[in-house]
């Protein structure tokens, strides 16, 4: 047994059993742009120029989970309530989903992103056929990428050999492990030069299966109204639908990635260059495959700018290939896959005594506690105090930093090129995970970033000094406020008198409790006035109900006290004395002076009245200002009352 520490891929190549309805690979055309620090493929059929990517598309998804290791607090896209799957369209009522739904396959370490939308049918059915080839397709880089999986990390062996690579521990080194003469696995090793050579078997996969699994992640990723405008995706998954040939490039990148990511790019609806609507990057380990939506009419794929490479060095060449699939069931029967890989330690073993485990230095990703500050074209200023910020690649012309957690209730992840100060970013709410006042500031940011961009600075919380400047361009201007901004609202209105922490509940529905608007309005103006509701029960003494009646009949007004519980998100609150005053009261609809039909004599001879108003002022004690009050008083409330209920609010 072998085992090498701190290894890093250096090169690939891959030898693909060629068959008739597989098309010859090309290579596409590729162009390293020095001065903005990124590697820019492009389609080997366009012929009308370069373009710049980020001027005719915008980024519509992000997602991203650790290869291996701990990850972030669990995330569920949709909504727990009420569930529909996106792709069957059934509901709770017609199917199932008691299952966990993994956004992105497990087989590539998510263990934190799920969905909501995605019942057990179609998550057992789809990761059977579809997940398993992406697994299959991405297998020699999971395991020499020592990717999480299920138990351990991933192993690959030849199913009529005994040598294989992988299976070691996250943070261990990589196990390669031959065994006698078994040729499926050969390993070269080069003491003098710290490097080796690494040829495996690969496993075969269905490719259209594959691509299949990374669009059914990205339509799990995207809002009902881009579903709405991309659903071929939807029916091509569902196999309702096909395209042939299917398109699709893959690109070794020789840095590689610290992550699993899943992006997804939409064309902007002020682009008249002739490229593809939608395009989609699945990237893992070394290697990103790029899809690029066909022509929704007739199918067919057409030359299409392509997402860049970024943060890469100068002297590093990604090398790539364009593969055209003839029918859906092609099957790929790689012959083998080589890698060559530079390492720390080389550590020398047999099968039965594994060496001891040696822990190869970790790269430590920079961190630091900040505060954003966003100055709107229009000059105003918006800043989010200590927000925990991580350097997850940079250089001296790219950065890549990822701002989540602490005040800021949601993420921001930047691409900022260090030199013009113009960035991209993709900013995400995650309301629920931060105090309603922070949480309010946080759908003000975000929504600001969204419509207008400015000038974004990034100041630590240490030292006061500010880290960096960028300038971010509005990514939708016409983007609206959600209907949670007012139910935040109340809720810090409410936090703040009461010393309480009520958040969001996650996956709540934005419909507020209607206590929470009620209390949040008393505590600002101290009375309510509020339309009716249910008719009010009353108990009227027998020999005092005639008078009562006739009290009603000449439009006097009537109040009463009480102490009521108000609950809001599970937390209940009693505010105290509260002074109601029922507006033009009635008795059931009635004029009549005589007793109503429904008026029923109680054993403590009372009689009990269902009462109606026009409408009803509650008068807080607690927090009214400016207003004599007075105790609870039986003929007064007979003769109705002609104070002033205060400042109202409808």
């Amino acid at each position: 047994m072998e085992a090498i520490s701190n290894a890093e891929l250096q090169t690939t190549s891959q030898e693909l059993q060629e068959k008739l309805h597989i098309s010859q690979q090309e290579r596409p055309q590729e162009q390293f742009m020095p001065d903005s620090g990124f590697f820019q493929p492009f389609d080997p059929r366009w012929k009308s120029g370069h373009e710049a990517f980020a001027d005719h598309y915008d980024q519509l998804v992000f997602r991203a989970c650790n290869l291996r290791g701990d990850n972030p607090p669990r995330e569920s896209l949709g909504s727990r309530d009420n569930k529909r799957c996106a792709l069957c369209n059934k509901t709770e009522g017609e199917t199932k989903f008691s299952k966990e739904a993994h956004l992105i396959p497990a087989a590539f370490g998510n263990r934190h992103l799920f969905s909501y939308e995605e019942c057990d049918a179609c998550n057992g059915g789809y990761g059977e056929t579809h997940d398993n080839q992406l697994a299959s397709m991405f297998h020699p880089q999971r395991a020499v990428g020592r990717v999480r999986g299920r138990a351990g990390t991933a192993k690959l062996r030849h199913p009529g050999g005994d040598s294989h690579i992988g299976g070691g521990q996250f943070d261990g080194p990589l196990p390669v492990v031959l065994s006698g003469s078994d040729t499926t696995l050969e390993f070269k090793v080069s003491e003098a030069s710290k490097t080796a050579t690494l040829s495996m078997y690969a496993p075969p996969y269905r490719p259209v299966d594959a691509i299949k699994s990374i669009l059914r992640s990205t339509w799990l990723s995207l809002e009902a109204a881009e579903r709405q405008k991309h659903s071929f995706i939807r029916d091509f998954i569902l196999g309702k639908t096909s395209f042939s040939p299917t398109e699709y490039f893959e690109f070794f990148i020789p840095t590689g990635y610290s992550a699993t990511v899943l992006e997804c790019w939409q064309k902007k609806a002020s682009s008249q260059l002739p490229t593809a609507q939608l395009i989609v990057r699945f990237s893992c380990v070394n290697t990103s495959l790029v899809w690029c939506a066909p022509d929704a009419r007739d199918g067919r794929h057409f030359p299409s700018l392509l997402p860049p490479i970024e943060g890469l060095p100068a002297d590093s060449r990604p090398t790539g290939t364009m593969t055209a699939v003839a029918s859906s069931d092609a099957e790929y029967k790689p012959q083998r896959a080589t890698y060559s890989i530079a390492f720390e330690q080389r550590i020398a073993g047999n099968q039965n005594q594994p060496p001891p485990v040696i822990r190869p230095p970790k790269k430590e990703r920079r961190k630091a506690d900040v505060r954003l500050e966003l100055t709107k074209p229009d000059g105003n200023t918006l800043t989010i105090s200590s927000v925990p910020m991580i350097e997850q690649r940079q250089d001296q012309k790219i950065g890549r930093y990822l701002f989540e957690g602490g005040a800021l209730a949601g993420s921001v992840l930047v691409h900022g090129d260090m030199a013009s100060g113009q960035a991209q970013l993709h900013a995400e709410y995650k309301l629920h995970t931060a105090p309603a006042q922070d949480a309010r500031r946080t759908l003000d940011f975000i929504l600001a970033l969204k419509r207008s961009g400015g000038i974004l600075k990034v100041y630590s919380i240490k030292t006061g000094a500010l880290i960096m400047r960028m300038e971010p361009s509005p990514t939708d201007k016409s983007a609206e406020e959600p209907p949670v901004a007012k139910l935040l609202d109340w809720l810090s209105v409410i936090n703040r008198e009461f010393g309480t922490d009520i958040r969001i509940p996650q996956g709540a529905d934005a419909l507020a409790p209607e206590d929470a608007e009620l209390l949040a309005v008393a505590i600002q103006y101290g009375a309510v006035k509020t339309p009716p509701k249910e008719p009010l029960q009353v108990f009227i003494p027998p020999d005092d109900l005639n008078g009562f009646l006739e009290s009603l009949n000449t439009y006097q007004d009537l109040e009463y006290f009480s102490e009521p519980t108000y609950r809001v998100f599970g937390h209940a609150f009693q505010p105290g004395m509260v002074r109601t005053i029922l507006i033009n009261p009635k008795a059931n609809s009635t004029t009549d002076t005589k007793a109503p039909e429904d008026a029923v004599p109680q054993q403590n001879e009372t009689v009990r009245l269902h009462l109606h108003c026009e409408s009803a002022v509650h008068i807080f004690e607690r927090w009214v200002k400016g207003e004599q009050r007075q105790p609870f008083d039986w003929e007064r409330s007979n003769r109705g009352s002609q104070a002033s209920p205060g400042p109202l609010t409808e």
